[in-house]
């Protein structure tokens, strides 16, 4: 957490300052890059700069931050549906463990394919058998954390989330051509 007192008035430079860095990296994972990162970004800060005093719990900040920044991407994404998907790919950057995403749909009807298929990984979530493994994948893919904050979240090793996902990746991509033959879904 930052040397800022949580309790005092921020200043939106303190503000920006204080959580520049984390922001950057988070809207990079969503494969926003140099203009486009640039504008997310801002429009991140302005957005939660003019929703910072519905805060109720300060100490939360860092968290509230991230959740709004997640939301803010992902909004972003949908409203280019036709041209931009998420499909989860085993991504390591250099400054943390954290799983990243990659977003390519050449044309629409990709779009829809990538689309159905996390709806099936959705699915596939929700009907598994071990508790701590499908909250492990729903933090992951559903909620888009990063494994640092699953492991925070749930208590574990940043191993041991990373070892949950692994097994569920072995498990769920069966499932999923299981549900996909048992609906004859033509992909």
């Amino acid at each position: 957490m930052s040397a800022l007192d949580l309790s005092m008035p921020l200043s939106f430079e303190a503000f920006y300052k204080e959580n520049l860095a984390m922001i950057r990296r988070l809207v990079q994972k969503y494969r926003y890059f140099d203009a486009a990162a640039d504008d997310m970004v801002q429009d991140i800060f302005l957005l939660a700069w003019q929703k910072l005093p519905q805060l109720r719990v300060p100490s939360a900040r860092r968290a509230w931050l991230l959740t709004l920044a997640r939301h803010r991407c992902l909004n972003g994404l949908r409203g280019k549906r036709d041209m931009v998907s998420l499909s989860t790919i085993d991504m390591f950057g250099e400054e943390s463990m954290a799983w990243g995403a990659v977003l390519a749909a050449p044309d629409h009807a990709e779009s829809l394919r990538l689309q159905m298929g996390f709806e099936l990984l959705s699915e596939v979530i929700a009907m598994h058998q071990n508790p701590e493994r499908r909250r492990v994948a729903q933090l992951f893919y559903e909620e888009a954390m990063e494994v640092r904050e699953i492991a925070d979240i749930c208590q574990m090793n940043v191993n041991t989330v990373l070892s949950h996902l692994r097994r569920f990746r072995l498990i769920a991509a069966e499932a999923m051509l299981a549900l996909i033959e048992e609906r004859n879904i033509g992909i």
